[in-house]
């Protein structure tokens, strides 16, 4: 046997150990004996820094959270300059442009005299932190190799979301820390981390380039709670305080960036209310709340004209925390006044709620008159029942559109890339089912059947939420009576039960067990439900789900795999380990899911097509245009025109002066008079005008904004599309079937027959082409009371030319080719689409200008900006400017304006008081 190795050669004695030679750097030969003291050393090592384990992991989804949201990097280039530019969105270009003037001049000009021309904008009527922070970035950007102002705002969204996920791991583990312990709780903070940063929703307001305001709006959210839920369970009242002002400053910080600073309101209030009533609130919780809420209104109102003092401190908000104040201080001192016999049945809480709910009302009432308090009862029950806003504005913006649970259910399952099996929706199923199931843990304190009773009512409360807003073709449609009873219902069922079981438990004095329910679950599910909500009334507020469900599903998988290995049951410890296994596959099987999905989705936030021509058409602007010209458009285009093009613009997204949005869709975009025009262009000095082809689209925005009281100008452009195999062909001439559909907008009265709005619609257009090429007069099929009427039409734009027939009605259609894209490559058919031009449309400007290309002494049309597609359509048939593909594909038009010698201008078009009667939707 040679030194440090050990042969054996006996087979039947496995007590022997085999040593296998080692050598370190050095060159020294290593015994097994050593190795495994060193092994025994780095686990030990581990084991005491077990935190650093956690952190290195933590830092792997963070660096995934980043390379995911960087992947469209090499793509953010402008295509006119090969420079930086932002990603395809609108309003991120004014945060660009400020952040610009910020790192310039050292701070933003008072008034913006680029936007609502000729009155300017008053910036601090905006958010600005985000502007700040995005210069604050750049300063740190530069010496790590950003290159400009634009580059340090192309990686901002991305550098953020980094910060984002490390804030919302703490806030998660510190919510479970009591709960779970360190080890479980950082394995639930992880998984939410992981699923904040791969689930879909939030990629759009957190990818490089495009730095919108959400993107260091969440990053203050979580620090808020965070800092909260610290203070609430530190044990000093130094502690606490200290905590709860960083909390302060973290709302306030969140609410100079974005309005979605109520979600942090929305959600403490409620909790510390809930956790007054249950007895949780001494005198240091009042404190800390005081502090928090103090400082946050303190920070809010000096740096933003959106908030006032007044105003917030005399909100609900305050409200809760008198209430508070006065049961801590002034009721024991009262109390020996409500010992009769009927009173004593009351709780003393509710007693201090009912006398400063009193006191409060008659205060409000004398400091902000007698409707102040029925107004925002009125509010809170439109915002129940009908959360999303009702203006005309509001209204035209698609991501305000309130969905249905088959719309928004989708950004968690149905599309085949997300993690659906069969027709499971996979997260939807696991957050739904890991709320109930921590509604359920979170009433501990209850008695068994009391918790299935409570749990049974959360469950019918969720099911009111999610599906009372089901789908358009169900009963529960969000709009139907079954609806609104399923809704409400379940808030009353909940609400009943909850309230039956309080007065229980004060009734047999036991109401001091209720202070064993935990305050991280009241919280968290509170946060839920009013994400739930916003989620349920706007598109564009799906994403404020992402982190509540992250938590909840995290916490599900672990402390329910922790609850199945307490069983002492075998078979039932069994049944509940399958169970929990078949939950724990699920969430890999969705995070997984999500991972490639984002990941794949990331590198398509690029410049589009649409997008670049934009590009191309504010290069031409910036090359030929005086520095101090003026844009009319819609108000879409705004910030492109204004950061890319930069020039000042009457409208842009921010819809400050919105009763302008009316008057450009009244006077310009749907008047079929150009001298209205004339009048509100010259009273804002506007020197050109846009019309881009999505405009055809959005006709009937503009339309219902731009309309009066009775909506006479709402309508919109639909495309009808031809039907080849309904196509007859005569001895001399081919007859074309083109369908689709619009009601009619104004009553019609052809050869003695009188076709009603509204109950009548044109259902088919035919156009019959000779063979010489020669078309003839087209004709509308309109469809009253089940009958077809051949009606003919007065005009027809085809191949560059308008023809007026002379006779028909006041209407017509625009004939345009279609690209289709196969496996043998493009293909034109020509004139398979029209747009049909009703009455309120075929004079409209829009129309004239853009789409009939007519000649106007005022309107000189210099500039048009192809797209990708129509450039090269034109080089083939040059009369084509419009076609479909993927949609309708058409030039940006600018029009240079030439006012008349006597024009004067009308002040009533720079007023900006919206009238009620026109703003309601």
């Amino acid at each position: 046997m040679e030194e440090n190795t050990i042969i054996s050669e006996n087979k039947e004695e496995n007590i022997q150990e085999q040593e296998t030679i080692f050598e370190d750097k050095s060159g020294e030969v290593l015994s097994q004996e050593i190795v495994n003291r060193r092994k025994e050393k780095i686990f030990s090592y581990f084991k005491k820094d077990y935190n650093g384990i956690i952190y290195i992991i933590l830092a792997v989804i963070v660096f995934l959270a980043v390379k995911i949201r960087t992947r469209n990097l090499p793509g953010l280039k402008d295509i006119t300059t090969g420079t930086w530019t932002l990603g395809p969105d609108l309003d991120p270009f004014l945060f660009l442009r400020w952040t610009k003037y910020i790192v310039e001049h050292g701070s933003l000009m008072a008034v913006d005299p680029m936007r609502y021309v000729p009155l300017g904008f008053e910036t601090n009527s905006e958010l600005l932190l985000h502007p700040y922070l995005m210069a604050w970035f750049h300063k740190i950007a530069v010496i790590f190799g950003s290159d400009s102002v634009t580059h340090s705002a192309v990686l901002y969204p991305a550098f953020i979301f980094a910060l984002t996920v490390i804030a919302f791991f703490f806030l998660t583990r510190k919510l479970f820390i009591d709960l779970l312990g360190i080890k479980k709780a950082n394995f639930t903070a992880l998984i939410a981390a992981f699923f904040l940063s791969v689930i879909p929703s939030l990629l759009p307001r957190t990818i490089a380039g495009i730095p919108e305001k959400e993107s260091s709006a969440f990053l203050f959210l979580f620090l808020a709670l965070y800092f909260f839920i610290s203070a609430w369970k530190a044990k000093s009242l130094r502690a606490q305080l200290l905590f709860a002002l960083g909390a302060g400053i973290a709302t306030a910080s969140m609410a100079l960036i974005w309005g979605g600073y109520s979600f942090i309101l929305l959600t403490i209030t409620p909790t510390v209310f809930i956790a007054f009533l249950l007895g949780k609130v001494d005198k240091n919780k009042l404190y800390l709340h005081a502090v928090w809420l103090l400082v946050t209104f303190s920070l809010m109102a000096p740096f933003s004209l959106r908030y006032s003092f007044f105003a917030l401190f005399t909100t609900a908000n305050v409200a809760v925390l008198f209430i508070i104040a006065f049961h801590i201080f002034l009721y024991p001192k009262i109390q020996h006044r409500f010992q009769s016999p009927k009173l004593r049945k009351i709780p003393p809480k509710v007693i201090s709620i009912i006398i400063m709910v009193i006191i409060l009302t008659i205060i409000a009432t004398i400091l902000r008159g007698p409707d102040f308090i029925p107004h925002q009862v009125n509010l809170a029950v439109q915002d129940l029942i009908s959360p999303s806003a009702n203006s005309r504005l509001i209204q035209t913006v698609a991501e305000n559109r309130q969905p249905l649970f088959t719309e928004w259910v989708t950004s968690f399952g149905p599309d085949k890339t997300f993690p659906i099996i069969g027709k499971i929706q996979i997260l939807f199923w696991l957050f739904f089912t890991g709320s109930i199931y921590l509604f359920y843990k979170m009433t501990s304190p209850f008695k068994i059947k009391e918790r299935v009773i409570l749990t049974a009512s959360y469950l019918i409360f969720m099911i009111g939420i999610i599906f009372s807003k089901y789908s358009s073709g169900s009963i529960f449609n969000g709009e139907s009576s079954e609806s609104l009873i399923l809704y409400l219902g379940g808030f009353v069922i909940i609400t009943l039960i909850t309230v039956f079981f309080y007065y229980k438990y004060y009734r047999n004095n036991k109401l001091s067990l209720l202070k064993n329910i935990n305050f991280s679950f009241i919280l968290i599910l509170l946060y839920f439900f009013i994400s739930l909500l916003a989620a349920r009334a706007a598109v564009r507020l799906i994403m404020v789900l992402v982190p509540p469900i992250s938590i909840i599903v995290s916490y599900f998988v672990i402390s329910s795999f922790s609850d199945a290995l307490k069983l002492q049951k075998k078979i039932l410890k069994i049944i509940a380990l399958i169970l929990v296994l078949i939950l724990i596959l699920a969430t890999v099987f969705a995070a997984n899911t999500f991972y490639k999905r984002i990941n794949a989705q990331a590198a398509s936030y690029l410049p589009t097509p649409y997008t670049q021509q934009w590009q191309k058409a504010m290069f031409w602007v910036r090359e030929n245009t005086p520095e101090d010209a003026v844009f009319a458009h819609w108000w879409d285009y705004g910030y492109w025109v204004q950061s890319i093009g930069e020039r000042a613009t009457i409208l842009d997204g921010g819809n400050a002066k919105s009763y302008w949005n009316h008057f450009m869709g009244r006077n310009v975009l749907t008047s079929p008079d150009e001298q209205q025009a004339l009048e509100f262009l010259y009273a804002h000095g506007a020197t050109h005008l846009i019309i881009d082809s999505t405009d055809i689209g959005k006709y009937s925005a503009f339309s219902l904004i731009g309309s009066d009281e009775n909506y006479d100008r709402y309508t919109f452009i639909p495309t009808f599309g031809r039907n080849d195999q309904a196509t007859k062909t005569t001895s001399n001439s081919t007859l074309f079937f083109y369908q689709g559909g619009i009601a009619l907008t104004e009553d019609i009265s052809f050869n003695n027959i009188l076709f009603p709005k509204g109950r009548s619609s044109v259902g088919a257009v035919l156009i019959e082409k000779e063979f010489s090429g020669k078309v003839k007069q087209p004709n509308a099929i309109i469809v009253f009371q089940e009958q077809q009427f051949t009606v003919p039409l007065r005009y027809l734009y085809s191949e560059g030319k308008l023809i007026d027939f002379n006779s028909g009605i006041e209407s017509g259609v625009y004939l345009f080719s279609e690209l289709n894209q196969g496996s043998a490559g493009s293909a034109v058919k020509q004139n398979t689409r029209l747009l049909y031009l009703n009455k309120r449309t075929i004079n409209s400007l829009t129309t004239r200008f853009y789409l009939f290309n007519e000649q106007s002494q005022h309107f000189k049309l210099v500039h048009q900006t192809d797209n990708f597609i129509t450039e090269q359509l034109k080089k083939q048939y040059p009369n084509h400017e419009v076609v479909h593909y993927q949609g309708l594909q058409g030039p940006i038009k600018i029009w240079e304006i030439n006012y008349p010698s006597d024009i004067s201008i009308n002040p009533k078009y720079l007023e900006t008081k919206y009238p009620p009667e026109l703003q309601r939707a």
